[in-house]
C-alpha cells in the first residue's frame, strides 16, 4: 500500500455552482485532517459539489463526512418579568433543597434555545413566555414558593410526588392556570 502524496488527490469545491476553492489538496501543509470554512447564507437548498482539480491531479475527491452549522440570531430571549418570576421561585426553593438536582440544572435562560428541564414556553404575542411548570417527583420539601403565583402566562403546574407543606399560594384572578 503507497501513502498518498501531497498534489495526488485535489479537487475544486463548489456551493451553489459557484467556485469557492481551486486545486483543494487534502495533504497540503502537512495535514492529513485539513479543514475549509466558508461563510455562506443560502435560502432553501444548498448544493456542495466536489470536482476533480484539472490541473492533472490522480485521484478525486472522497468525502466521508462534512458538517454544516446553522447561526441563528439570539433576537429572541425569554420575557423578562418572567425571567425574574422563575428565579425567585428557584431561589425560594433552595433555601429548603439546598443542592437539589433538578435546581442543579436551572441556569442561562429559562426558555432559549431550549426550556430548562420542568418548564414549557410558548411564544405569546412575540414574546416567549412560560406556560408550563412541572415539579412533580422532585424531592421538594417546605411551602409551595409564593412568587409562583406571578407567572401571569403559566397555564399548568404539577406539584405532585413532593413533600411541599402548607397551601398552595392563591393565584390572582387574572391568572391563566387552568391545570394544578
Amino acid at each position: 500500500m503507497t501513502m498518498l502524496q501531497v498534489g495526488q488527490r485535489m479537487f475544486d469545491i463548489y456551493i451553489n455552482n459557484e467556485r469557492k476553492k481551486d486545486n483543494f489538496d487534502i495533504l497540503a501543509n502537512g495535514s492529513n485532517n485539513p479543514e475549509l470554512v466558508f461563510n455562506v447564507t443560502v435560502k432553501g437548498s444548498m448544493n456542495l459539489t466536489l470536482v476533480k482539480a484539472s490541473n492533472g491531479s490522480e485521484f478525486g475527491p472522497i468525502c466521508n463526512a462534512f458538517e454544516i452549522l446553522q447561526v441563528h440570531p439570539r433576537d429572541q430571549q425569554t420575557d423578562y418579568d418572567d425571567v425574574i418570576v422563575i428565579k425567585k421561585v428557584k431561589e425560594e426553593l433552595l433555601m429548603l433543597n439546598k443542592g437539589n438536582a433538578l435546581l442543579e440544572t436551572w441556569s442561562g435562560d429559562p426558555c432559549l434555545p431550549d426550556p430548562w428541564h420542568g418548564l414549557a414556553c410558548n411564544s405569546i404575542n412575540g414574546s416567549t413566555v412560560i406556560t408550563d411548570l412541572d415539579l412533580s417527583s422532585s424531592k421538594f420539601q417546605g411551602p409551595v414558593p409564593p412568587s409562583i403565583t406571578n407567572l401571569t402566562h403559566l397555564k399548568t403546574l404539577n406539584l405532585r410526588n413532593n413533600d411541599f407543606r402548607g397551601e398552595i399560594p392563591t393565584f390572582p384572578p387574572s391568572s391563566n392556570l387552568t391545570s394544578v
